[in-house]
């Protein structure tokens, strides 16, 4: 079997962290839990010494609960609400708040505009002022957030890293307005077929505060991504990866397509144990 080698002729066999988007990648389609062939790939890793983070929009509390389903939620780390929120296990160690000020008034930008709901996210909560009745059932219910009610924008109590547009009619139709409105000085980005994102940080800032407490490079990172969210830390990682479903922007970045998050960690670490002495007999 032959051993790949990722940007700057960095063989698999220094990869030292796997992070991983979650919504198209690790969950696909309707799925609202780990396959058991995903939870097998990720104990497999800690086998080999190779850590795993999650790096995702979700709000922490969320992909937390997505993990203690395995048992395996306090031995990883996880890039949350896009690279603005980061934790060890259960402990917060870094965000990157938004400007207040211009945070209530993207939310109340979003807000207005007819075919949209607005959220603002801090580390742990999000924030809603709901327009529609289905709003928070979505967001709580679905989503899983951890999320309060707030009657302005103005009341939210904490920092916020990250304001958010759920977009009824698809996020491709209001993409352009708000990257015009926001972004020369923020993160605008797709991360799903309804929600665009807006952020200070991205999932490549996200990466390397989790590199430097590990003590290791991006470059020896494998990233699994497929949105438009996931370029930052494909372009980050040195061996990245895509699924096949990505749009041709995120394709063209990355080194292997897969189909599931599990394909790719399964052909890293079939490399991986091809290169290890054979016991002998």
């Amino acid at each position: 079997m032959v051993v790949e080698e990722g940007k700057n002729g960095l063989t698999l066999s220094n990869i030292k962290l796997v992070a991983c988007d979650i919504d198209g990648t690790l969950l696909q389609g309707d799925e609202r839990s780990l396959t058991p062939d995903a939870v097998a790939m990720i104990c497999r890793l800690w086998e080999h010494g190779i850590w795993f983070c999650t790096a995702s929009g979700r709000q922490y509390a969320c992909q937390r609960r997505l993990f203690a389903s395995a048992g395996i939620e306090d031995w990883m780390y996880y890039i949350c609400e896009n690279g603005a929120a980061v934790f060890q296990g259960d402990m917060e160690v870094s965000k990157t708040p938004l400007e207040r000020a211009e945070a209530i008034q993207m939310a109340k930008w979003i807000y207005g505009i007819p075919q949209c709901e607005a959220l603002a996210s801090g580390t742990r909560f999000c924030y809603i002022v709901p327009k529609g009745e289905d709003y928070l059932p979505l967001v709580r219910d679905y989503v899983g957030n951890d999320t309060v009610v707030v009657s302005s924008w103005e009341e939210i109590p904490e920092e916020i890293v990250k304001v958010t547009a759920y977009c009824r009619d698809g996020g491709k139709e209001h993409l352009s307005a708000l990257e015009s409105a926001w972004g020369e000085r923020y993160h605008v980005a797709l991360s799903g077929k309804e929600w665009i994102d807006i952020t200070q940080a991205d999932k490549a800032s996200g990466l390397r505060e989790v590199c430097k407490i590990l003590g290791i490079s991006p470059a020896e990172v494998m990233a699994l991504g497929d949105n438009y969210n996931d370029i930052s830390i494909l372009k980050e990682s040195g061996c990245p990866a895509a699924m096949l479903h990505s749009p041709d922007e995120v394709k063209k970045i990355a080194a292997r397509l897969f189909r599931r998050a599990e394909d790719g960690i399964s052909w890293l670490l079939d490399n991986l144990e091809a290169l290890e002495p054979q016991e002998v007999w």
